[in-house]
């Protein structure tokens, strides 16, 4: 996977809305990952999506967007967003169930514990 989301000879406006898309992608990856339960390919996604984030975050210093380029990046947004609200819809019922599990352990190994001493 690229390390950049930008064609060396792109505008600056361009490699910024380049790097929106790359986050979506990646977010995209997301989603795919957490529909299969392949929380290793979320996670790794994640960590993608991470790293282009920075890299517009960087980017965006550096380059005024344009009313056309605002509204694309805006509608890349409003993408990246509904990819999230369906990875926290498959993810949480898996984090609330994890979640009960070590509050269950550490429930089971304080009673164990009190017993012991």
């Amino acid at each position: 996977m690229p390390s950049t989301p930008t064609r060396p000879d792109a505008l600056p406006e361009e490699a910024v809305l380049d790097c929106y898309e790359a986050i979506a992608k990646a977010s995209g990856r997301m989603l795919a990952a957490a529909q299969v339960a392949d929380w290793d390919g979320l996670i790794a996604a994640e960590m993608e999506c991470a790293r282009f984030i920075n890299q517009v975050s960087a980017l965006s210093k550096k380059a005024p967007i344009s009313d056309s380029g605002n509204k694309r990046r805006m509608a890349i947004i409003h993408r990246v967003l509904a990819d999230d609200a369906q990875i926290r819809n498959l993810v949480e019922p898996r984090l609330m169930k994890l979640e009960g599990y070590l509050h269950g352990r550490a429930t089971g190994r304080r009673v164990q514990h009190a017993y012991r001493h």
